[in-house]
């Protein structure tokens, strides 16, 4: 962009911290020429006026607007009332110096934002939003891939498990292993346990979604990870209830012509945790959903009255669900 200004927005955090990314490396700006001001603890005013100076010793500086809630739609009790005249002069006459990259990291914006408006004719506008849902094992192992690296099938399984489906924190876990693997061209499962620390609900999550695939290999390593965890086999057991129930739910509101946004709002789900979401109510009957809930019940009373042991009576469960 010939005025060096950019407008990221959309809720992917990867995507928008890619990009920025991205554009810093195109002007070869780094961490040390780089100022970031996030918009809900520093002055508009104040950031601008940095924008305004030169840089020291580099062709460029960067400045970041981190957090621009001004923007929104939806009052977001900001503690501090931004005035944006300040910004709408530098957009008119910017510092050709200067790569001013303004985040908004929100679902809804006000389109008829004068600062908006403005942006639209004098900025480079990056949709950091995704259109689609993301595979995040293939994710996994395309950046892999960009590295000459790969990565064991059940190390692969393993990672997800334990970092969960949100990509930003899986990208943050995976260039930790990348990191610790440096040297060597394929991630095992042993580095993955050395590294990753492990998320006991996004295990739950992805276990309940292997019972439903009929995934047993999937099924018996997260399994076998929840247990190396020390968790108590009735905290699983209640989350694997609450899963189940959740889909439940899913269903009733689709049913009811709930738009997916809604849904992910309703169980403050990321997107990948949507996507399974949607894709267990869409694909399961409520019959199998409320079988399962039956059994779950019913280990629950055997436990509390003594006739079977927690941990066996949850592999038994498992073990049954593909018989």
């Amino acid at each position: 962009m010939a005025n060096g200004i950019y407008f990221l927005s959309g809720t992917d955090s990867y995507l928008m911290k890619k990009k920025t990314e991205e554009i810093l490396q195109s002007f070869q700006l780094d961490t040390m020429n780089t100022e970031s001001y996030d918009m809900e603890e520093y002055r508009l005013d104040m950031a601008i006026s940095h924008a305004m100076t030169i840089p020291f010793l580099t062709d460029y500086k960067g400045v970041i607007l981190s957090n621009a809630a001004f923007l929104c739609s939806e009052s977001r009790n900001q503690e501090i009332e931004q005035s944006i005249d300040s910004l709408i002069a530098y957009l008119d006459n910017p510092n050709p110096t200067t790569v001013l990259i303004i985040q908004a990291p929100y679902e809804r914006l006000d389109r008829n934002h004068p600062v908006l408006k403005l942006l639209k004719t004098k900025a480079e506008i990056c949709d950091c939003s995704s259109s689609q849902e993301i595979d995040v094992f293939q994710a996994v192992k395309d950046v892999l891939k960009n590295e000459k690296m790969t990565i064991e099938p059940n190390a692969l399984q393993i990672l997800v498990a334990r970092a969960g489906t949100n990509r930003q924190m899986l990208m943050n876990e995976l260039d930790k292993v990348m990191a610790y693997a440096s040297g060597l061209d394929q991630v095992t499962s042993e580095i993955v346990r050395e590294v990753v620390t492990k998320n006991p609900e996004e295990n739950i999550f992805l276990l309940v979604n292997a019972l439903i695939e009929g995934d047993r290999q999937t099924m018996v390593s997260i399994y076998q990870d929840l247990m190396s965890s020390f968790l108590d086999p009735i905290l699983v057991i209640k989350v694997i209830a609450t899963k189940f129930q959740e889909i439940l739910y899913t269903k009733e509101l689709l049913k009811i012509g709930a738009k997916q946004e809604e849904i992910m709002r309703y169980f403050s789900a990321s997107k990948g945790r949507l996507y399974y979401l949607l894709k267990n109510a869409r694909e399961v009957s409520e019959e199998k959903l409320f079988d399962f809930l039956s059994q779950i019940e019913k280990l629950d009373a055997d436990i509390k009255t003594g006739i079977i042991d927690k941990q066996v009576g949850l592999e038994l469960f498992l073990m049954k669900m593909f018989a």
